[in-house]
């Protein structure tokens, strides 16, 4: 069962960065059901590491997109994208180290942060998208 659903209303208004989210949100589903029933090592690495695999491209594209619609809060987002990039960074360490309790911690952390994250900021820039479409015209 899945603990976040993908909605519509959590679309930027860029098809290529709604695709990403999808599948990262997805993931992070993945992750926190191999974790909530214990699933095998190896199944909770593979999403751990497909995480931050998806994460980093997500993160330049989202880096470049921006930089070409000319986002006026770009650097304020590269820096989230900073944090969110270290917590995966975390979270791998915490892994290969087995530290459960910290692995599940930062997980769900992760998965939270993410939603909030679409929810408030990346939407920011699908209106700042409308905005500017809507000025053209």
């Amino acid at each position: 069962m899945a603990l976040f659903t993908w909605s519509d209303k959590f679309s930027v208004k860029q098809q290529r960065m709604d695709e990403h989210h999808r599948q990262l949100v997805s993931i992070m589903n993945e992750l926190d059901e191999a974790i909530a029933t214990k699933r095998g090592d190896e199944v909770i690495g593979s999403a751990i590491e497909e995480l931050a695999r998806c994460a980093a491209e997500h993160l330049r594209e989202e880096d470049r997109f921006m930089e070409a619609i000319r986002y006026p809060d770009i650097e304020n987002h590269r820096a989230i994208h900073k944090f969110f990039a270290d917590e995966i960074a975390l979270l791998r360490l915490a892994y290969a180290t087995g530290h459960w309790v910290r692995v599940q911690s930062i997980a769900q952390f992760l998965r939270d942060w993410f939603v909030h994250h679409i929810f408030i900021e990346d939407l920011k820039y699908g209106e700042f998208i409308g905005e500017t479409y809507v000025r053209a015209a």
